[in-house]
């Protein structure tokens, strides 16, 4: 015969108990009654060391983790272009903004040969660590079918969409916008998958705004995609923009998109000025219109200039 006296450990903030603690007496000189308060204190401070502890591993746990984003995005970052290359008689400025530690935009430039340059920016369909990763996939394949097929670009893209099917299987895309750009003729041979449709911003009479629209799908969708290849001609004073949906889809406080229209009306009376005035032009109006609303997707943009004769 004996006493048995029992009682839960639980957090200080009264949760789920988080185990038990028991005193057995044999002995039946003394009755565990007495005992009770120095049971119940116990436990309190039990309770309070464990969920200290668990508190320090969570702590640990996500810096851990948050170190880990800020080195996946130094590396992603060193991924991209440190600037764009210098192209006699034009202008490239190029930013890219992540909304978290690391991103699914990105964009390049592709040195080709006979002086040619390639132009590249693009959406990976998801967020986070794994939209980098398909990032890092993406962009290095871009630039390798880029280089082998330095002509056709349509076809590069044709190839790259085959590896990235064959190659991953979570169910991701990456819209894309890729071009040829010829500096000496003014030429641009492109395709875009899927991409917002960049504006050509133009001297010329008649039609001085084109899209650039859409001759495909995005990669990474249907083995069997094929695309389409077009081309334009850029002459002196011409300005072409291109961007992410992380630019025309940001939100106000009120939940209004920024949309084309607003860009374009930010663009247009700027098209006499340099690249780079251009692309902080774009983004100071784009933070106004936010008004400090946090940034809910990334934004990448690219502006190319012919400069004026």
């Amino acid at each position: 015969d004996g006493e048995l006296l029992i009682s839960p450990i639980c957090t200080p903030a009264g949760g789920k108990p988080l185990g038990g603690i028991s005193i057995l007496q044999i002995s039946d000189h003394q009755s565990l009654k007495g005992r009770v308060p120095f049971m119940q204190d116990l436990v309190v401070r039990i309770g309070e060391v464990i969920h200290q502890a668990r508190q320090e591993v969570r702590k640990r746990e996500g810096l851990d983790l948050n170190q880990e984003l800020a080195n996946a995005g130094r590396i992603q970052a060193g991924i991209l272009p440190e600037k764009p290359p210098p192209l006699s008689g034009w202008e490239i400025a190029a930013r890219l903004e992540p909304a978290l530690q690391t991103s699914g935009d990105f964009y390049d430039f592709i040195p080709l040969a006979n002086n040619n340059l390639g132009i590249l920016i693009a959406d990976v369909s998801d967020k986070g660590m794994g939209a980098a990763l398909f990032m890092a996939l993406s962009s290095t394949l871009v630039r390798t079918y880029a280089v082998q097929y330095a002509t056709l670009p349509s076809f590069a893209m044709g190839l790259v969409n085959e590896r990235i099917l064959s190659d991953t299987r979570d169910g991701m895309f990456v819209t894309t916008f890729y071009g040829v750009l010829e500096p000496d003729t003014g030429r641009l041979r492109y395709v875009n998958a899927g991409h917002n449709r960049p504006y050509l911003i133009s001297k010329r009479k008649g039609k001085s705004v084109d899209q650039l629209g859409s001759t495909g799908m995005a990669l990474g969708v249907d083995e069997s995609a094929t695309w389409g290849q077009k081309l334009v001609r850029f002459v002196p004073g011409d300005v072409l923009v291109l961007y992410t949906d992380g630019v025309t889809e940001a939100q106000d406080r009120g939940g209004r998109f920024y949309g084309e229209t607003r860009l374009l009306d930010v663009i247009r009376p700027m098209r006499a000025r340099p690249a780079e005035e251009i692309l902080e032009a774009v983004l100071a109006d784009l933070e106004r219109f936010t008004g400090g609303a946090p940034q809910a997707d990334d934004i990448a943009l690219i502006v190319v200039c012919r400069k004026g004769e």
